[in-house]
């Protein structure tokens, strides 16, 4: 690529990756002449235009398709080293910039808490999914180290998509907190169960380790969910510093209990409420699997919990 020859000739690191993508401007060479005229640039032989309808603004859609396909032709082109890296992130506004990172904060952060709305969380669940995808055809299936600075349904998506039988070992890594997912679970100072409502319905989940009383949020949500088929529900006794080794092994306990309960009513869709340290969450996504319904994320903002982020059941 003319881009590569440039940057080998003048010695700039390889750091850079630039592509440049044109919408709405007209055709191949009204595009070059165009950005020649603004930039300087002359691009005609560094690029194939897509044609891309023209709207005021560019469709969610084509943009997905096209970030999807530099991802690909980056990762066929670059060695990438094992374990590999991802970072995920939804909050604030200056996420790391090492490594693969799987970006929301410009959707879904900012200097302000907020809860996210329904279709950027769709777009962030298609993001993750296709760099998820990417990988798997890219590399052996191993060890992948996992950095979180997100929302708490951003952190249980990448460990569900990262989940105990996929092939992958996960480590997940927050500014507070390093977690391992174990096999065995333990209570721990861990209060709660299951209990069955109906023979069918919904199954509601709500686990709070902070202390912010997720199960009365919870009751609220259940009040307009119609029929509920199972209810679990988890805190501790203690407040405080929670160790990680305590949260991997409520994650797996927790995460069987689900299942089980999963198996015994066999509901449509979970409804999962968090009040934990993200790594405890992304624990929890790590270990749904063999799940046969759409697992309804929440986060909580202004007015209490608000659906945030759905993930289906075909995950695989």
């Amino acid at each position: 690529m003319a881009f590569e020859r440039r940057r080998q000739s003048i010695g700039t690191p390889d750091e850079l990756k630039l592509v440049p993508v044109s919408y709405g401007l007209g055709d191949r060479n009204e595009v070059a002449k165009l950005v020649q005229q603004k930039t300087g640039e002359n691009m005609q032989s560094l690029w194939m235009c897509l044609p891309l309808e023209e709207e005021e603004a560019l469709p969610q859609r084509e943009a997905a398709c096209v970030a999807d396909k530099v991802l690909q032709a980056y990762l066929a082109r670059e060695e990438i080293c094992q374990p590999v890296s991802v970072r995920v992130a939804t909050r604030g506004t200056s996420p790391l910039r090492d490594g693969l990172v799987v970006d929301g904060t410009r959707l879904l952060g900012g200097n302000h808490r907020k809860e996210g709305n329904r279709e950027n969380w769709k777009r962030f669940r298609a993001a993750l999914e296709s760099v998820v995808r990417k990988l798997e055809r890219k590399l052996v299936k191993g060890d992948v180290h996992i950095g979180l600075s997100c929302h708490l349904s951003a952190a249980f998506a990448v460990g569900r998509f990262f989940h105990q039988a996929s092939g992958w070992r996960p480590s997940f890594t927050s500014s507070h907190n390093d977690l391992v997912p174990t096999r065995t679970g333990a209570r721990n100072g861990l209060q709660g169960n299951v209990e069955r409502l109906e023979e069918t319905g919904a199954l509601v989940v709500d686990v709070d380790l902070i202390g912010h009383k997720a199960a009365n949020d919870a009751s609220r949500l259940v009040a307009d969910m119609g029929k509920i088929g199972g209810r679990g529900s988890w805190t501790i006794e203690r407040t405080g510093h929670l160790t990680s080794c305590d949260m991997a092994k409520w994650a797996r306990l927790i995460g069987e209990a689900i299942r089980q309960a999963h198996a015994d009513c066999r509901p449509k869709k979970i409804h999962v409420v968090l009040a934990t340290p993200a790594v405890f969450a992304a624990a929890l996504g790590h270990h749904m699997t063999a799940l046969e319904a759409d697992i309804v994320l929440y986060e909580h903002g202004s007015e209490g919990y608000r659906r945030s982020l759905v993930l289906k059941k075909e995950i695989s």
